[in-house]
């Protein structure tokens, strides 16, 4: 939800719960992050009702969160039942510009026209999922008589669009993202 869409909808101070709807999260985990001041709010001792939110203060959250999203973190395991839980890495939430140029230079050394076999060695993702992004057109491809294929700029692109989610990425994809962000 955009900045513009939250202010035409909800009024100038909100409740947890409009705050929960935002964000899309659980009333414990919304509960926390306003008791832990994530985002300012004035908490009052009525049981129902006690949290006043300025609607200006959950955008300027939002917008940090973008920014550094790192500062954010939750303690493991707090929202979840199961007993341990992998630690979460921040990843920014979208790729600097100059992260095509660096993988660009990154994989200078790949063929131009790329099979799901070539893709599946160079990103750790298995061929299966590779070509799934090829059927359903998330990544661009050509269809050759016996294999579906791409090009080495179309394989960039999607891991500077619709493939970078961090949420879904495997480990080859991470320490990819890793390293770029060190090099920095």
């Amino acid at each position: 939800m955009t900045p513009e869409m939250i202010r035409a909808e909800y009024p100038e101070i909100i409740s947890s719960e409009q705050v929960r709807q935002i964000l899309g999260i659980s009333k414990r985990k919304a509960s926390w992050m306003l008791n832990n001041g994530h985002i300012p709010c004035q908490i009052t001792d009525q049981p129902t009702h006690r949290y006043k939110i300025l609607r200006e203060d959950l955008i300027a959250y939002l917008n940090d969160r973008e920014i550094h999203p790192e500062k954010y973190n939750v303690p493991n395991g707090a929202f979840s039942a199961r007993e341990t839980m992998r630690p979460v890495e921040a990843f920014p939430m979208v790729l600097p510009q100059d992260f095509r140029e660096w993988l660009e230079d990154e994989w200078y050394k790949l063929p131009d026209v790329l099979t799901a076999d070539v893709i599946e060695k160079r990103t750790g993702y298995t061929k299966k999922t590779v070509l799934r992004w090829m059927r359903t057109k998330r990544l661009k491809c050509v269809v050759m008589p016996h294999d579906l294929v791409t090009t080495k700029e179309w394989l960039v692109e999607f891991y500077c669009g619709v493939g970078y989610e961090p949420r879904y990425m495997c480990e080859k994809h991470k320490k990819l993202v890793r390293r770029y962000l060190k090099e920095r």
